[in-house]
C-alpha cells in the first residue's frame, strides 16, 4: 500500500489526545456537530474484522457517509476558530471529507481558519487522530502514500 504518514493536526490544544490508529479500510464516518464538530464515530475494517471508534460528543445532530469496498477518503478540508472565552483554545468548526468517488460529507461552520489538504493520486486515508473533550479541538489524518 505505500508508506504510511501522518499529517496535521489542525486545531486547538484543548481536550484530549486521542488517536485511532491505521486502519485497512473506512467504511463508515459519522460526524456530530452544532455549532460546531462535536464529535467523531469511525467504523472501519482491521485485520479482517469490524471496529468503531468515538471520539468528542456523539449524540444530537448527525450526518453519516457510508464507503463502499473500493471507496476512500482522498481529501480533508476545514474551518477551526478559536474560543472568544479561552485564551489559545480553538475547535474544528467545519470538516469536509471527499472521496475518490466523487462523494464528500460536509458539516459545520465557516468560522475561522481554513486548512486543506488533498492527497495525490494512489494515496488514501486510514485513520484519524487529534484532540477531543466535548468537541473535536483538533484533527489529523493517517494516509497511505504510493512508494
Amino acid at each position: 500500500m505505500g508508506r504510511m504518514v501522518k499529517v496535521g493536526p489542525w486545531g486547538g490544544n484543548g481536550g484530549n489526545a486521542w488517536d485511532m490508529g491505521q486502519a485497512d479500510h473506512i467504511t463508515k464516518l459519522r460526524i456530530y456537530y452544532g455549532d460546531n464538530i462535536v464529535g467523531l464515530e469511525i467504523t472501519y475494517i482491521l485485520n479482517g474484522n469490524s471496529h468503531t471508534y468515538k471520539r468528542g460528543t456523539t449524540t444530537g445532530a448527525s450526518k453519516e457517509i457510508i464507503l463502499e469496498e473500493d471507496e476512500y477518503f482522498t481529501s480533508i478540508s476545514g474551518y477551526f476558530h478559536a474560543l472568544s472565552n479561552y485564551q489559545r483554545h480553538a475547535i474544528v468548526m467545519l470538516l469536509t471529507l471527499d472521496t475518490n468517488k466523487g462523494a464528500s460529507i460536509s458539516v459545520g461552520n465557516k468560522t475561522g481558519s481554513s486548512f486543506a489538504l488533498t492527497l495525490e493520486e494512489g494515496s488514501r486515508i486510514l485513520g484519524f487522530f487529534g484532540r477531543a473533550g466535548t468537541a473535536i479541538d483538533a484533527i489529523g489524518i493517517h494516509c497511505s502514500l504510493p512508494n
